[in-house]
């Protein structure tokens, strides 16, 4: 819960941290909801479901390890051409 019954029943709310919970939530969510209309609409849908979300998060790291890459040879270029 976002506050404690002893901050409530005292008549202090203390919300700070909820509004950051609330857009995790909402962002898993939004992730999610693809993939469960798939499961819901389609036969066989949990499988295609599941197919279709280990290869976006395949393709997801694939594409982060080529920029860390990238970001490497860039690194790599500017260190070596300061000390020239």
């Amino acid at each position: 819960m976002c506050y404690s019954i002893l901050k409530l029943v005292a008549g202090a709310h203390d919300f700070k941290g909820c509004a950051q919970r609330v857009k995790v939530l909402l962002g898993f969510i939004k992730q999610l909801a693809p993939y469960a209309a798939i499961e819901l609409i389609l036969p066989g849908g949990t499988l295609l479901a599941l197919l279709l979300w280990f290869y976006h998060r395949r393709k997801a790291a694939a594409r982060s390890e080529a920029a860390s890459g990238l970001l490497t040879a860039g690194l790599f270029r500017t260190l070596h051409l300061s000390r020239s």
